[in-house]
């Protein structure tokens, strides 16, 4: 039986590592993207060496700018013609304000414009190789985000966690609008969250060992990476999902986009102003 050749942004460390492995697993054609050579080399031989599968490789790329994404999208339509899961994996939760040479705010750039990037860039050649799916990482904190065209992007609205949560918030945004407009095409688009896991960002805000009580027991908040894996497999191979689109799950479940996400005229404002940006 084919397995769908799967494409994972940030795929060296945490979830993106994680999935990477799984897919590699069971039989998936895998390429993950990275910036860092010697490190993603270390990682594809360290996957196949695991798994058995040959089929695990690499692409360099940099979401951190405009440019750095639309040239990742033609290597990938060069490299990877018979692609038929997108997974925007990475991300970045940035707690200092940082522009990008694009006048973007990072938290904004990573976690929305990139997504969008190559979402678009590769849509055409997702449509042929049908069925296809776009997975996009989210997190239930975009469910506290607010969005505001005027500000978010740039960082005028900068807060330690708050843009982290609003640039996720855009993402959501981006996913409905974009499965709408693919509708009929062949391609679903859905965001998730994989839950809460010892990745490397939480590592970096030193927030993985942080605990719950309950019924008398105590339990880590934060739950070993490999677990993390399981939705996005699921999401991407699922036949019971093969029509659905524009939704978001937590994890394997079903669950609801934050209420900005329901209005309609943002969301088109948003992606109109996006195209803006990228002309």
């Amino acid at each position: 039986m084919h397995k769908p050749t799967i494409l994972i942004t940030g795929g060296t460390s945490g979830i993106g590592l994680a999935t990477a492995r799984l897919f590699a697993q069971n039989g998936h054609a895998v390429v993950i993207t990275a910036r860092d050579a010697a490190r993603a080399q270390a990682v594809v031989a360290a996957i196949g060496a695991q798994t058995g599968n040959p089929e695990v490789r690499w692409l360099w790329g940099d979401l951190s700018t405009i440019a750095g994404c639309q040239e990742l999208v033609v290597r990938i339509r060069r490299e990877v013609p018979d692609l038929q899961v997108l997974i925007n994996n990475a991300g970045v939760f940035m707690t200092e304000k940082v522009l990008n040479p694009d006048g973007f705010e990072t938290n904004f750039m990573v976690n929305y414009l990139a997504p969008f990037i190559l979402s678009t860039g590769l849509a055409d050649m997702l449509a042929r190789n049908h069925p296809a799916r776009i997975l996009n990482v989210s997190t239930g904190l975009h469910l506290s985000g607010h969005f505001d065209l005027a500000q978010t992007p740039y960082g005028h609205d900068f807060g330690a966690r708050a843009s982290y949560r609003n640039a996720k918030l855009a993402n959501a945004l981006h996913t409905v609008e974009l499965a709408q407009r693919l509708q009929g095409r062949g391609i679903t688009v859905n965001a998730f969250s994989p839950g809460l896991f010892n990745t490397t960002v939480m590592k970096a805000r030193g927030l993985t060992h942080l605990f719950f009580k309950y019924a008398g027991a105590v339990y880590a908040l934060f739950r070993p990476i490999a677990g993390s894996a399981l939705a996005p497999y699921y999401l991407a191979t699922a036949p019971t999902l093969a029509g659905v689109t524009g939704r978001f799950f937590y994890q394997q479940e079903p669950a609801a986009f934050a209420p900005q996400v329901a209005d309609a005229a943002l969301r088109q404002q948003l992606w109109q102003q996006t195209l803006a940006w990228l002309a």
